[in-house]
């Protein structure tokens, strides 16, 4: 009984309309992507918990950082339990590129679980509308005028592309009016139209999850950029075998055979955008060892989100 008070906990807030945050949210893309094509901004997808969102949006921000005149900013919307900001500037390098590199942590629940079931048990209920009024908002403050630099921006989602967002009434409720509405993340950000950076599963089974989950955000509209995998190799009767580069060829060998009878040109991904990176060292090893030695790759990967975005 305690518990169902808490998951139908009344909302306090009032938000703009769907139809508004839609809006708005466009026109803040569209001032974004002007300026001289001056900001580039990528969205990071995983294809589930903990895939490698986190490690792969700290190298690119590191990346995208190592050029001096560039402007970066770290965007992570939603966050349950830990902080994934925190482990972005503790790999970025944050003291000597000071001044150059500015993140955002937007909503945080304390309770390490989805968005949708944090936001019930702690009564803190956040709506799709305050996600994208605070993303808008954000994304509003990167202003190119200010600097003679260029802007990047990253922005991490939380768990996979159908993991659910935080809950609110104000959302549309699910079972009738028994519970906090949610969306999923895809369904969430895709009204803002930023193109995206995918991190696949480098595991044994995530050919599947990785497809499924690119489907889904084809299926949304949403342009894929680049795929990314982390080698989560394994040994089977003292065979080593590298699941991640499996994995990765098997999205070429994917994306060529689909490229043959595919009409939708946001659907196609290049062969070079498809990587893998070595496998991370065991806990509790540090990665800074891991990003010097794979600093190259993120380094090759900007540039090839540089040149997507023309």
């Amino acid at each position: 009984e305690d518990m169902r008070r808490l998951l139908v906990h009344p909302v306090h807030k009032h938000v703009l309309s769907r139809r508004d945050a839609t809006t708005c949210s466009r026109r803040r893309l569209a001032s974004v992507q002007t300026e001289g094509n001056r900001h580039r901004a990528h969205a990071v997808f995983g294809a589930n918990t903990d895939v490698g969102k986190s490690v792969v949006s700290a190298g690119l921000v590191q990346a995208a950082a190592s050029f001096e005149n560039l402007v970066v900013n770290y965007i992570k919307p939603l966050q349950c339990g830990g902080s994934d900001e925190s482990f972005v500037q503790r790999h970025f390098g944050s003291n000597y590129y000071h001044g150059r590199v500015e993140s955002h942590t937007l909503f945080n629940w304390e309770t390490p679980a989805s968005p949708h079931l944090a936001s019930r048990l702690e009564g803190a209920p956040v709506s799709d509308k305050d996600v994208l009024r605070r993303v808008g908002a954000t994304l509003d403050g990167v202003n190119p005028k200010r600097s003679k630099g260029d802007f990047v921006t990253i922005l991490e989602t939380a768990g996979g592309v159908l993991s659910p967002s935080s809950s609110s009434p104000q959302n549309k409720p699910s079972l009738g009016n028994e519970f906090w509405g949610w969306s999923t993340q895809a369904d969430l950000y895709s009204s803002l139209g930023l193109p995206v950076v995918f991190v696949g599963d480098g595991r044994l089974g995530g050919i599947s999850v990785t497809l499924s989950s690119l489907e889904a955000l084809w299926s949304r509209g949403y342009k894929v950029d680049a795929i990314v995998f982390i080698e989560g190799k394994t040994e089977e009767d003292g065979t080593e075998i590298n699941f991640g580069e499996g994995n990765a060829e098997a999205l070429r060998e994917y994306m060529s055979m689909r490229g043959e009878n595919e009409q939708s040109s946001h659907c196609l991904i290049d062969q070079e955008a498809i990587v893998c990176l070595p496998e991370l060292p065991p806990m509790p090893v540090p990665l800074d060892t891991w990003y010097e030695n794979n600093h190259g790759s993120f380094i090759r990967l900007h540039n090839l989100l540089n040149q997507a975005k023309k």
